[in-house]
């Protein structure tokens, strides 16, 4: 019944905001859910647990300003670096939302566990700079991201109602509130990527870099 009401409640939200015209300002939206659950063999908390993640690309007809600015970017960009691709490359903006949390290996235990990973919830939000050419052959991404590490990122709430209100586990969480204490994250990051193959078969190996707070 919860869950039928929960649901119904983001069913409506949405079209709320649809006859809002709120979704006027974004032409695509995406959502990430990776889970421990989602794998294949032997489950367990321990190290990265779950993180989502929304990408709403943004309109650039409704966002004159931040569009002129990727533009001049992405011509300065690929004037200077062999990055690029020839092939009319173009831009795209997007903001991003998510939320990573991180737990020991046995998450029932309300004690601190001094020699397994520290219980941590990640909360943030950011832009994000694409530049894709034509073919989509050759991908550059740039992402900002500024976000909350501590209680307040609501890493347990969220932890305690898929494991408990969802059913994906009989785990309880016990040890959130040795998690660590709040502070605010700053992440810059770079990928770089290239597809090779066709629109049968292909692979896209890619690298980048992140400079940031959160890994440390």
């Amino acid at each position: 019944m919860r869950k039928t009401f929960i649901a119904a409640a983001i069913t409506i939200a949405l079209a709320s905001i649809t006859d809002a015209k709120v979704f006027d300002l974004f032409n695509s939206q995406t959502i990430y859910w990776e889970n421990d659950n989602f794998g294949i063999g032997r489950k367990s908390d321990r190290f990265y647990t779950n993180g989502v993640k929304v990408t709403m690309g943004l309109t650039p007809s409704e966002w004159p300003s931040l569009s002129a600015r990727a533009q001049t970017f992405r011509i300065d960009f690929c004037k200077k670096t062999p990055l690029c691709s020839p092939n009319q490359p173009v831009e795209s903006l997007s903001v991003v939302f998510g939320q990573n949390f991180y737990t020991p290996q046995d998450i029932t235990i309300p004690t601190p566990q001094p020699n397994d990973r520290p219980w941590a919830g990640w909360l943030y939000t950011g832009l994000a700079l694409a530049i894709v050419d034509a073919p989509q052959k050759v991908q550059n991404t740039f992402e900002v991201q500024l976000g909350i590490l501590g209680p307040g990122a609501g890493a347990g709430a969220t932890q305690t109602y898929i494991h408990k209100d969802l059913g994906f586990s009989n785990h309880i969480p016990a040890g959130w509130h040795n998690q660590l204490k709040n502070e605010p994250t700053l992440n810059v990051i770079y990928k770089h990527a290239r597809r090779y193959g066709n629109n049968t078969r292909d692979i896209v190996p890619e690298g980048g870099v992140a400079l940031g707070t959160v890994q440390t």
